[in-house]
């Protein structure tokens, strides 16, 4: 099991938007993730995401010990998507 998450989010209290930044750790598979990233551009900028599948795994993980509705639902979501390899 991996130690304690370091993130931190930003908020747009106008629109309700908001981001989640996950601090890379210094793990094998974090850095195999990290290589997958997906560029993507969002308001006309071109940002990294996640991709869903390292999302996915990583929710896994995170559920074991932060059980939390919202992890769950999050996980239901990500399963349903058509392309997920």
């Amino acid at each position: 099991m991996e130690g304690p998450v370091k993130m931190f989010n930003i908020i747009d209290h106008a629109t309700g938007y908001k981001a989640d930044f996950v601090v890379l750790k210094d793990d094998p598979y974090r850095r195999e993730e990290f290589s997958r990233r997906v560029k993507v551009t969002y308001i006309g900028k071109t940002i990294y995401v996640v991709s869903p599948e390292d999302l996915l795994i990583s929710k896994l993980i995170w559920i074991q010990e932060y059980q939390s509705h919202i992890q769950i639902e999050d996980i239901k979501s990500l399963v349903e998507i058509d392309t997920l390899d």
